[in-house]
């Protein structure tokens, strides 16, 4: 039997071509430039004024009458790429910012819990993922109250900073509840219509949240840590996710302790490094922030103490963007520990998503052959403010969407996904075909050699439509190798992040040769999924293997030659 060219037998469907998880083509640029990215924000700006204008929308929308903000952004430019903004009747113009823009200050709750982590990255590192907390805050060390009792105590020694991060500590979501959050906050009527016992002074937590605007949490970091000791544990560490805004609470004062600074002034030391202006942990002028209803219905400046690094931030749109750029673009951290951070750390019982630390990631399928795109994405909601941030590293973007009143702000995200994701693999599309696709050919050293790339819409990377070696058709060897015939359908280059400058100018790039073949197993099998990840390499040939396509790429960015390293030959654009 002829050797197989895989690694391992893949199960794929034979009609559509299973590629590895990832970009397929590299990064578009000079995205506002483009005509296809223009049309489709043009569309997107039109399904935003029906929806929000008439209401003529086919997924839920926003009211009329609440405030709407958008920005969408990129790595390569500070400007965004869109925004959009919509004052609606909610917004007090008397008292707040008279219209929205990029400057309007809001509050972004949960997002807040995302800036906890990112904080934490850029101080400290993700070195401490692993250590107990117990190693950390010593005011948990002396917490054993488990050992009499695993039902009622936490086993804090086995909660990690990295599940504090990724939702998985098993602690309770809400050791202290915000007003109005909880039924039985101030409201001692529902305590004696559920027969509530009575409770005993020391099942008093000391954390509380007083009534009204202007107090936030009450107890010191030693009262808090002293009733978190006996709280009750929702299930055992690192078993499934469960939201826990009291996590963050244990994580800020984490990094407190690290850095031997307060929560505030790192907040305040990212603020200064990103030179943001409406970036807070303290309650700005009322003047600058977008005021919904009245000033004390809004709770705009309403405090939350030691709640602040899992719901107290205040931010602009404007600042949020460059916080995603930030990101995206690895400013304060190393591109590894980017890279480890955006990706999941556990999953939810839904196929379409996963948890990060704490990054809520939704996987959209394409339903095609670019396989599905993670968007990675933290929603805060405060009050009659709504707000998302996200992430799509596949194309170096970042959106954020804010509702202020009534209304999904997830509709307004679900508008970019469905019409700016597929603007944005067509522009990548087309930018590989005029960098890449061309014909390259090579007589040197007595060698002849020929290659043919081309691109087509709806298929991933570039198809070798032609590659001949000293007369030898190189993809019917690899059909004979694969016991199948090859053809741009079911072989592809796709492209790698290994890239190199090189001496004397130009920059050479790695690609992989992939190959989805078909096979006889039942396609629905549970154990279909595609497998392409098996197959990051093929065979090898001494230091090398026969996958690897290299290019260089000129000072246009366009490639000027091809060179598969097995055959040690260099190929030259033909054009």
């Amino acid at each position: 039997m002829a050797r197989s060219l895989l690694l391992l037998p893949l199960v794929s469907v034979a009609s559509a071509f299973c590629p590895w998880y990832g970009p397929v083509f590299p990064q578009a640029k000079n995205l506002a430039s483009s005509a296809t990215i223009q049309t489709a924000l043009e569309k997107l700006k039109s399904t935003y004024d029906t929806g929000l204008l008439t209401g003529n929308s086919s997924a839920d929308s926003v009211p009329n009458s609440s405030a709407a903000s958008v920005q969408i952004f990129s790595v390569e430019s500070e400007k965004p790429l869109f925004e959009y903004y919509h004052d609606g009747a909610v917004l007090n113009t008397t008292v707040g910012v008279k219209t929205l823009d990029g400057e309007s200050i809001i509050r972004i709750a949960s997002i807040s819990k995302l800036i906890t982590v990112y904080l934490w990255l850029k101080e400290i590192g993700d070195g401490w993922w692993d250590v107990p907390v117990t190693d950390v805050i010593p005011e948990l060390k002396g917490a054993e109250k488990w050992e009499e009792n695993e039902v009622d105590f936490i086993k804090w020694e086995d909660v990690t900073i990295g599940a504090l991060a990724g939702q998985t500590s098993g602690i309770l979501g809400n050791f202290v509840q915000l007003e109005g959050a909880d039924p039985l906050v101030g409201h001692p009527e529902f305590v004696v219509q559920l027969g509530l016992p009575p409770l005993e002074p020391s099942e008093e937590p000391a954390c509380t949240l007083a009534a009204g605007t202007k107090i936030g949490l009450t107890c010191s970091r030693q009262e808090f840590f002293a009733s978190l000791a006996t709280s009750q544990p929702v299930r055992r560490p690192n078993t499934s996710p469960a939201y826990s805004s009291t996590a963050f609470v244990v994580l800020g004062y984490a990094l407190e302790t690290m850095t031997g600074k307060s929560y505030k002034q790192v907040v305040q030391s990212l603020a200064d490094a990103l030179e943001l202006t409406g970036f807070s942990v303290d309650t700005p002028e009322v003047s600058k922030g977008a005021i919904l209803t009245t000033l004390e219905g809004s709770d705009f400046r309403r405090p939350t103490g030691g709640f602040a690094p899992t719901g107290g931030l205040y931010s602009s749109m404007n600042d949020l963007s460059q916080i995603g750029r930030s990101i995206l673009g690895s400013k304060f951290l190393d591109p590894n520990t980017t890279r480890a951070w955006l990706k999941p750390a556990a999953f939810t019982s839904d196929l379409r998503s996963a948890l990060g630390r704490p990054w809520e990631i939704y996987r959209v399928d394409t339903k095609s052959s670019r396989g599905v795109i993670d968007v990675f994405a933290k929603g805060g909601d405060y009050g009659l403010y709504h707000t998302k941030f996200v992430l799509i590293p596949d194309y170096n973007i970042g959106y954020t969407a804010f509702v202020g009143g009534p209304g999904e702000k997830d509709w307004l995200g679900d508008q970019i996904i469905d019409i700016l994701l597929p603007a944005l693999e067509e522009v990548a599309r087309e930018q590989t075909d005029a960098a890449y696709a061309a014909t390259y050919t090579t007589t040197t050293n007595g060698s002849a050699a020929s290659m043919t790339l081309t691109t087509e819409a709806g298929k991933p990377g570039l198809g070798i439509e032609k590659w001949t070696q000293n007369g030898t058709d190189i993809l019917k060897a690899f059909s004979q190798l694969s016991e199948e015939p090859l053809s741009t359908e079911n072989i592809r280059l796709l492209p790698t992040n290994l890239e190199r400058k090189m001496e004397g100018g130009g920059t050479e790039i790695a690609w992989r040769a992939l190959i989805s073949t078909s096979h006889p197993y039942e396609k629905r099998s549970v154990f279909g999924a595609c497998p392409a990840w098996f197959n990051s390499e093929s065979i090898g040939y001494g230091r090398h293997t026969l996958d690897q396509i290299s290019f260089t790429l000129g000072s246009d960015g366009k490639a000027t030659k091809v060179s598969p390293r097995a055959w040690k030959v260099d190929l030259q654009r033909k054009d």
